[in-house]
C-alpha cells in the first residue's frame, strides 16, 4: 500500500526520515500532525500514537481510520 505524501511528511517530521522506520522509532511517536491528506493509512504502525491532528483532510477513503 502506498502512503499518502502528507502522512509521509508527518512521519518525516516525527522520526527524522521517511518510512521505513525501526520499531523503536515508531514506538517513540506519540503525536502526529498531518496536513492536507486524502488518506490516513499506515497509522497502525505507530502503537504509541496518542494524539493525531489532521488539518485539511479531504477524505477519499476512511478505510484505515478507526475510532
Amino acid at each position: 500500500m502506498q502512503i499518502d505524501p502528507a502522512v509521509d511528511r508527518a512521519i518525516l517530521r516525527a522520526v527524522g526520515h521517511s518510512l521505513p522506520a525501526t520499531p523503536q522509532e515508531r514506538a517513540s511517536v506519540a503525536s502526529l500532525n498531518i496536513r492536507n491528506t486524502e488518506t490516513v493509512s499506515r497509522l497502525e504502525l505507530f502503537p504509541s500514537l496518542q494524539r493525531l491532528i489532521i488539518t485539511g483532510w479531504d477524505p477519499v477513503s476512511m478505510q484505515h481510520f478507526r475510532l
